[in-house]
C-alpha cells in the first residue's frame, strides 16, 4: 500500500514537470515569431493561468506526498512496535526426537518477555486424572521470556489417536507486556486464538534421530560390556592361572 502510494504522487509528480517543460518550450518557439502585441497579452494571460493550474498541482503533489511519507512512517512504527511485543503460542504435536509421544510447547516468539500468561482449552482435553486446563502453568505463568520455549509430555501418540479424546481444540492465550503487580493502567491484555489439531502428522513417515542421551546411553552399554567380559577373563584366570601360559606355548 505504501509503494502503490509512493508511485502515484511520484507519477503526478513526473506529468507535472512534463506539462511545465512544455509550456516552456512553446513559449520560446512563439518568442521567435513575429507576432502582435495583443496576441503576447492573450499569450501572458493562457501562461498565468496554465501557471496557476500548474502550481494548484504541484501543491497537491506536495500534500500527496506529505500524507504518503506520515502514512509510511506510521507504517515503520506500527512494525517496530509488533516486533518488540511478546508473542505467545502453543502446539501439541509429536516429539521431534520421539514419534511415539505428543509433547505440549508453549512458546514466545515475539521480541519481548510476557508476563501473567494463561490459556484455556476449548473443550479441555484430558491429562493424567483430570484436564490439561487444570495445570498451574496454563491457570497463570508469571514470566515467559522471549524465544523461550516450555515444552512437557502430553500423552501417547499411538493411544491418544486411538482414544475417543479430542482431537481439534482451541487455544484462548492471553498474556501482558508488563506484570500485573505494577498496576499500570496501560497494560492492555494481549489475546490471540490458536487451532489446535492433534492429528495434523497422523501418517506421516518418521526418520529416527540419535541425540546426545542415545550416544551417552550406548556408550555406557559399551563400558558395562567391556567392564563384563574382564570380569570374566579375570574370573578364567584365578579358575586355570596355567591356562593362558599353555596357549602361549
Amino acid at each position: 500500500m505504501i509503494r502503490k502510494n509512493a508511485r502515484e504522487v511520484l507519477g503526478i509528480f513526473v506529468l507535472a514537470l512534463i506539462i511545465a517543460l512544455l509550456l516552456v518550450v512553446i513559449t520560446i518557439l512563439l518568442t521567435q515569431r513575429n507576432l502582435s502585441s495583443n496576441w503576447y497579452t492573450n499569450l501572458g494571460a493562457i501562461s498565468t493561468a496554465v501557471g496557476v493550474v500548474v502550481s494548484s498541482i504541484l501543491l497537491i503533489v506536495t500534500i500527496l506526498y506529505l500524507l504518503a511519507t506520515r502514512e509510511m512512517v506510521t507504517e515503520a512504527r506500527r512494525q517496530r512496535e509488533l516486533q518488540e511485543e511478546p508473542a505467545v503460542s502453543v502446539r501439541i504435536v509429536p516429539d521431534k526426537d520421539n514419534f511415539d509421544i505428543l509433547v505440549v510447547t508453549l512458546k514466545n516468539t515475539g521480541g519481548a518477555p510476557a508476563y501473567d500468561v494463561s490459556v484455556q482449552f476449548t473443550p479441555d482435553l484430558p491429562y493424567d486424572d483430570g484436564g490439561i486446563n487444570d495445570l498451574d502453568i496454563f491457570k497463570r505463568m508469571p514470566y515467559l521470556d522471549k524465544n523461550e520455549v516450555v515444552e512437557f509430555f502430553f500423552a501417547s501418540t499411538y493411544e491418544y489417536f486411538k482414544s475417543d479424546s479430542p482431537k481439534r481444540a482451541t487455544a484462548n492465550i492471553t498474556y501482558y507486556k508488563t506484570p500485573l503487580v505494577e498496576h499500570n493502567k496501560n497494560n492492555q491484555p494481549i489475546r490471540r486464538t490458536v487451532a489446535l489439531n492433534i492429528e495434523e502428522r497422523k501418517g506421516h513417515l518418521y526418520i529416527p534421530r540419535n541425540g546426545v542421551h542415545d550416544l551417552v546411553k550406548e556408550v555406557e552399554e559399551l563400558k558395562q560390556g567391556v567392564l563384563i567380559l574382564l570380569a570374566q577373563r579375570n574370573q578364567q584366570s584365578k579358575q586355570d592361572p596355567g591356562s593362558y601360559g599353555d596357549d602361549d606355548d
